[in-house]
């Protein structure tokens, strides 16, 4: 179950549990990052602990968010990761849009 545990007009986090245990969480959020300002709209994280990793708990985060986000009429969802979480996110629909140093910069067109 996916439970948003906060939210104001910029941001808005989120937490996944299993059976009342915390076992992943994630946050969205509209910020103007100075060496990118076309891009505003960012997924800025998903964590789930190692020990839970492999049940499906990134996937309903990634979603989530993603759904939140179209629900915000965001245009688009970006977010920064390293190279090997690329597939991970493109197997959501994101895409490469730029590098930054040695991150990637992914990027989720949204549809309304």
């Amino acid at each position: 179950m996916i439970d948003k545990i906060s939210s104001s007009d910029s941001r808005t986090g989120f937490a996944a549990y299993i059976d009342d245990e915390l076992v992943g969480a994630g946050e969205i959020k509209h910020q103007i990052f100075p060496n990118h300002p076309d891009y505003q709209y960012w997924q800025d994280g998903v964590y789930v602990p190692t020990e839970q990793r492999g049940k499906g708990i990134s996937t309903a985060l990634v979603e989530f968010a993603i759904a939140k986000a179209k629900n915000l009429n965001w245009p688009a969802l970006y977010l920064c990761c390293e190279a090997h979480l690329v597939k991970l996110y493109e197997s959501h629909g994101f895409s490469v849009a730029n590098m930054d140093e040695h991150k990637f910069i992914i990027v989720h067109a949204l549809t309304h």
